[in-house]
């Protein structure tokens, strides 16, 4: 839930940065905030992807009487 709602935050900041500053660079006819969607998604997704993944092993991984004691 966290890597998602961090991975969401996290696009649509890159996405506004890039409206903001980097609009310019889209090619002409084309929507800024396509360019920069598209821009930032052929990374920001794969990376959000990837983390996900390894949260998920990293959490089957942990003993599970971690998640059961009482502090």
């Amino acid at each position: 839930m966290n890597t998602s709602t961090g991975g969401a935050a996290l696009g649509g900041c890159h996405v506004v940065s890039g409206i903001a500053f980097f609009g310019e660079y889209a090619p002409k006819g084309q929507p800024v905030i396509i360019y920069s969607l598209i821009y930032n998604g052929t990374y920001m997704l794969p990376s959000f992807v990837i983390s996900a993944i390894v949260i998920i092993l990293v959490i089957s991984v942990m003993p599970k009487k971690r998640f059961l004691q009482v502090h």
